[in-house]
């Protein structure tokens, strides 16, 4: 039986770079994202050389958790995060890939799958089959900034013919 599992995704009119560049601008999230807040630990750890192992803090609606990177890939960002002693552990998925439908947007989605002692009861809580409303709000919020600083990055001089 698959883990518990809440998703939700959302088309982007901007390249998987320039979505990638902002998901990992975490510093810059709280003017367009204040209930998602992601802090790299650690010395010179600029989120873009964030490596399997490095720790993070992840504060998401005012809940702080503990984070660990799996993966730090120009498609992915992946990282486990739990509640004390393991109770639940969150593996977080944030993908960047070209969308199937539109060749000028990227395919953003959020997947969380939960295992742990505590994750079959947090399986009967979440609705599956519908996209959370956290992950939704977030997404809207990420695609207005990640459109907005594709636009901001289309620089014509005042020269051009």
């Amino acid at each position: 039986m698959a883990p518990p599992a809440v998703k939700a995704g959302i088309e982007i009119l901007a390249p998987p770079t320039i979505l990638r560049s902002v998901f990992l601008d975490f510093g810059r999230f709280k003017p367009w994202s204040p209930n998602l807040e992601i802090t790299a630990k650690g010395e010179n750890k600029d989120p873009v050389s964030l490596v399997p192992g490095d720790k993070i803090t992840v504060k998401a609606h005012g809940v702080g958790f503990s984070g660990e990177v799996v993966e730090n890939t120009p498609e992915r960002f992946v990282v486990d995060s739990w509640l004390p002693f393991g109770l639940i552990v969150g593996r977080r998925y944030f993908t960047f890939s070209a969308s199937s439908t539109n060749q000028d947007d990227t395919a953003f989605m959020q997947l969380e799958e939960f295992r742990g002692p505590l994750s079959g009861i947090l399986g009967s809580l979440v609705n599956q089959q519908k996209p959370s409303p956290g992950f939704a709000t977030f997404n809207e919020a990420f695609k207005k900034e990640c459109e907005r600083r594709s636009t901001e990055q289309v620089v014509v001089p005042n020269n051009a013919v």
